[in-house]
């Protein structure tokens, strides 16, 4: 602890000051603290002063900022710099890609360390011990939600406090958890011993938020997808009927869904460990089944038909889904669709990918083409009224299946000048959508041409729920509905930073509409309840550290920084 700095903390002010920035990061400097803030009030001004202060006071201690991915880590060496300034020659970024050599020499000569969790819990496992133990002195936290069961977050903590507990641990996170305990979970995982929490109408929050005009669109299934449905809950119906035989379930084949039956067959393991079912082979075959076949019976009714027909090809073979061939009537059935609409139907778009000038080739304006949803005709038709009254702004529209962003992309290609899309997606394996994985260092670069106008609207995945700089965005397109109402309040963040945002919900009628009304009831609920919770109360870590020398009592020095110019080749978001 440097005694000549000691007796003072520094507020930023090179940024206006917000007085509720102002309360949390004075708690979060001495207190272990978990920071609950809607998306664009500034989390990253928090961590960013915190991280300031405890290396000042430090100045042979050093910092880690951990978050879950790549793009997130990039974005936030710059993000913080631009706050205080600290100096990016003190600064590494910890990746994979370096060689262990390499890190170990970053661990012992650096001070500031942006990583994701599993970086740094590589280098703590390290039977070279690289990791400085002793040294570290804060752990800063995004997307904080994530720190439950073994994740490495909280293999992170648990290894360091395993070693030394002399250090500070700030979390954040927009939405916390989905239930109390969710919560209290995050809390004794990462040693949490006090809670900042705001939401958009806070007293000190209010004035710094607009509003999100959220409009729902109820879409009938229509006549042809209602057809196709019904003859699909048919083909269905005797798996569920064994299933309610043999008291494995309850309900009909209309009721249930693939959660429901995901729980129930985790309750039949359960039991079936207890007192062992002499169906059991068979019944846990047709829980399989029948988990596969709602899984795309969801796919129908929220993505339409051509989502429907690609879940049937096998996403590592041409094959089908296994128990295809052995379901006459379900073979009957897709090979029909298939007929009339394509064995893969997402193959006829062909290669709609930038060319390495950065150009999208031109497509076909086939009007006539069905996607397999009315939704899309509604999405298509919203987006163009959208954009020729708006054509400066900028859109995203987020789906849960790639299948679907590969369609909605190709949908908005048609649209091009007025609309100009890229998509976004995770790494995982293409499948059947003839939509490529896409590196972290793809994500970033289309972010980038996001944030710069290059286009205007953004096709993603959960890729770009989390955390993501998009900048500001005047209209939020949910193609399909998350039933996990952190997700849903992270894809709506994105709009209404710096004035009043459009939010589309795009529902089918029925069970997908009932879920978006649960979500809307509930998507605050947790976070109002976290600041007089007696469970919350009951588990807040009781051996948080003070890190502050008993003689001191820092006061605060409001600062204007002035930040360096960046150094050539460093710090690139």
């Amino acid at each position: 602890f440097d005694n000549n700095v000691g007796d003072s903390w520094i507020y930023p002010t090179n940024y206006p000051l917000r007085q509720y920035q102002f309360t949390i990061t004075q708690a979060a400097l001495f207190k272990n603290t978990l920071v609950v803030l809607p998306t664009g009030l500034g989390k990253t001004f928090i961590a960013a002063s915190v991280m300031y202060n405890i290396y000042r006071w430090y100045p042979t201690g050093i910092v880690i900022f951990m978050a879950p991915t790549k793009p997130l880590v990039n974005q936030q060496i710059q993000a913080c710099h631009n706050v205080t300034g600290i100096s990016l020659d003190d600064t590494a970024e910890m990746t994979g890609r370096q060689s262990k050599t390499n890190r170990a020499e970053l661990w012992r000569t650096k001070r500031v360390f942006y990583a994701t969790p599993q970086s740094v819990q590589s280098d703590i496992n390290s039977p070279d011990q690289i990791f400085p133990f002793e040294r570290v002195k804060l752990v800063v936290i995004d997307e904080a939600h994530k720190a439950k069961g073994n994740y490495a977050y909280c293999e992170v903590i648990r290894a360091i406090v395993s070693r030394t507990t002399n250090f500070r641990v700030l979390a954040l996170s927009a939405t916390p958890g989905r239930t109390l305990e969710d919560v209290t979970e995050v809390i004794r995982n990462l040693l949490i011993s006090h809670i900042e929490v705001r939401w958009e109408n806070s007293i000190d929050v209010a004035q710094y938020t607009f509003k999100k005009n959220i409009r729902t669109i109820v879409t009938p299934l229509g006549p042809k997808l209602t057809r196709i449905r019904d003859s699909y809950l048919k083909i269905i119906d005797p798996y569920v009927r064994r299933l309610l035989d043999a008291n494995a379930i309850s309900g009909h084949v209309g009721s249930l869904s693939r959660g429901s039956l995901i729980m129930a067959h985790k309750r039949f393991r359960e039991n079936n460990l207890i007192q062992r079912h002499p169906n059991a082979t068979s019944i846990n075959s047709d829980f399989s089944t029948c988990i596969s076949m709602y899984h795309a019976l969801e796919l129908l009714i929220r993505h339409g038909l051509r989502a429907f027909l690609n879940f049937f090809e096998d996403t590592n073979s041409s094959n089908e889904k296994y128990f295809v061939s052995m379901d006459l009537s379900l073979k009957a059935l897709i090979e029909e669709l298939r007929h009339e609409y394509g064995r893969n139907p997402l193959a006829i778009f062909g290669n709609v990918r930038a060319m390495p000038n950065g150009v999208v080739p031109a497509v076909a304006n086939d009007d006539a083409f069905d996607f397999g949803h009315p939704k899309f005709a509604i999405l298509e038709r919203h987006l163009r009224e959208h954009f020729e009254g708006k054509p400066e702004s900028k859109a995203m529209v987020f789906s849960e299946y790639r299948d679907s962003v590969a369609m909605i992309h190709r949908l908005l290609l048609r649209n091009r000048p007025l609309i100009k899309p890229k998509y976004i997606v995770g790494q995982g394996t293409p499948g059947g959508t003839g939509l490529p994985a896409v590196s972290q260092k793809e994500q970033i670069a289309t972010m980038r041409d996001f944030r710069s106008g290059l286009c205007n609207t953004l096709v993603a995945t959960c890729v770009a729920e989390e955390g993501i700089d998009v900048g500001e965005v005047d209209l939020i397109v949910c193609f399909d509905i998350v039933k996990n109402p952190t997700r849903f309040v992270q894809r709506i963040g994105r709009t209404g930073r710096q004035a009043v945002g459009r939010v589309l919900m795009l529902v089918t009628e029925g069970k997908e509409h009932e879920t978006l009304k649960e979500v809307l009831a509930s998507k605050d609920k947790t976070n109002r309840a976290l600041s007089k919770s007696r469970e919350i109360l009951n588990v807040l870590y009781r051996g948080s550290p003070r890190l502050v020398p008993t003689e001191f009592a820092p006061r605060c020095v409001q600062t204007f920084i002035r930040i360096p110019e960046k150094e050539e080749g460093r710090g690139e978001v």
